[in-house]
C-alpha cells in the first residue's frame, strides 16, 4: 500500500565537524528543504558542530541521537562514511525505510534505496547494494539554488571571484592560494576569500577581502562570476548556478567529482593538495580561467546546457515512487 507523505517523518543522520566537513549535512539539507516545501516533517540528528551550518538548519528540528526516539513511520536518510557501534545500534530501531547516500568512500549498509549525488557510475554495480534501487549521476546532483542569474549570456573576463573550500576551508585552501592570486596582479578583479578567522587576513591587497566561512555566502555567490574551490559537494552548487569554476583536489574522496568535472569540461583543474608538500597550484590554468573569454564562455555554455538545479526535486519524486509514498493533495 502507498503511504501518504504527510503521515511520515524524514530523519537525517549526518555529521558536520572540522574532521568530516559540512558536505554530508549540506547535501541532506537540499533534500530536507524540498520536503519542507511539501510540508513534510523533517528532523536532523547527528554530530553537527559547524556553527554557520546550524544557522542554516534553524528551519529544521535538530536533535542528538541520545534524545531521539524513532517512530514506526520514520524514513531515515543516512549520510555517513563509517558507522560506530552506537550508530549501528541506532539503525536497528523500528524504521519504515532506510535510504543511504553513498559515494566511493562509504561503508555501505543494508538499506531500501541508495543515492549517489555524483558522477561515479561504477557504484551502481556494487554487489553490496543487493540489487536495491539506486539513483546516481548528474541528474541527481543535490545542488543548492543560490537564486542568482542562471542565464548569463556572455563573459569577457572575471570581475569578482569567490575563493573557498567547503565549509571548513579545508587544508587552509584560501590562505594558501592567496599569494598565487596576488602574484597575478589582476587588479581589475576583486577576490573574496572565505576563511576560518578573518583576523588573520587584516593586511590584504586592496582588491582582496576576507569573509568568515558561511556568513553571507548566498549574497557573495550572487555577486561573483567565478569560483575557485575544492572539488567537494559544494563545487556542483557553483557549476549549477552558472559560475565559471576552477576546482582543486583536496582529498581522495573528492576524486570522482574532480576527475569528472575536469575531464568533461565542467570545471578547470587549478591544483591539488599533496601529502608532505601541501597545496600545488596550476598558475597558468588559474590565470586563463580568470582572463580567457573563449575558455570561460565554453565552460559556461556547456554547464548551462547539461547541469541544472532540479536534482533534489527529481530525486524526491522518483524516491517517493520507488518506496511507495505519495503526496496527499
Amino acid at each position: 500500500d502507498r503511504g501518504v507523505a504527510q503521515n511520515i517523518r524524514f530523519v537525517f543522520l549526518a555529521d558536520a565537524n572540522v574532521e568530516t566537513g559540512a558536505g554530508h549535512v549540506r547535501r541532506c539539507l537540499t533534500i530536507a528543504q524540498e520536503l519542507k516545501n511539501k510540508k513534510i516533517e523533517t528532523i536532523f540528528i547527528g554530530d553537527i558542530q559547524i556553527q554557520w551550518l546550524l544557522v542554516e538548519l534553524s528551519f529544521h528540528e535538530i536533535k542528538y541521537e541520545k534524545n531521539f526516539v524513532a517512530r514506526k513511520n520514520d524514513i531515515l536518510i543516512v549520510d555517513l562514511y563509517t558507522f560506530n557501534n552506537k550508530q549501528k545500534k541506532f539503525l536497528s530501531q523500528p524504521l519504515n525505510k532506510i535510504i543511504q547516500i553513498i559515494d566511493s568512500e562509504s561503508e555501505i549498509i543494508e538499506a531500501d534505496l541508495y543515492i549517489h549525488p555524483g558522477p561515479n557510475s561504477k557504484l551502481a554495480n556494487n554487489k553490496k547494494l543487493n540489487g536495491k534501487k539506486y539513483f546516481g549521476g548528474t541528474n541527481y546532483l543535490l545542488t543548492r539554488n543560490f537564486h542568482t542569474d542562471h542565464r548569463i549570456e556572455k563573459l569577457i573576463h572575471s570581475s569578482e571571484v569567490l575563493v573557498l573550500a567547503g565549509g571548513t576551508d579545508y587544508k587552509n585552501f584560501a590562505s594558501s592560494i592567496y599569494p598565487v592570486l596576488n602574484s597575478l596582479r589582476l587588479k581589475n578583479i576583486k577576490f573574496h576569500l572565505m576563511v576560518k578567522d578573518i583576523s588573520d587576513f587584516s593586511d590584504l591587497e586592496e582588491n582582496f577581502s576576507a569573509h568568515k566561512i558561511g556568513i553571507g555566502l548566498e549574497n557573495l555567490v550572487g555577486k561573483v562570476d567565478t569560483v575557485l574551490t575544492a572539488a567537494g559537494t559544494s563545487s556542483w552548487d557553483f557549476i549549477a548556478n552558472s559560475k565559471v569554476t576552477g576546482v582543486a583536489l583536496a582529498i581522495d574522496n573528492q576524486s570522482d567529482n574532480f576527475n569528472f568535472q575536469v575531464s568533461n569540461g565542467h570545471a578547470v583543474s587549478i591544483g591539488e593538495f599533496q601529502q608532505n608538500v601541501g597545496w600545488v597550484f596550476n598558475v597558468d590554468n588559474i590565470k586563463n580561467l580568470l582572463t580567457d573569454s573563449r575558455a570561460r564562455n565554453k565552460i559556461l555554455s556547456l554547464n548551462q546546457s547539461t547541469i541544472d538545479l532540479n536534482g533534489p526535486k527529481r530525486l524526491i519524486q522518483e524516491m517517493f515512487d520507488s518506496i511507495n509514498i505519495e503526496i496527499s493533495k
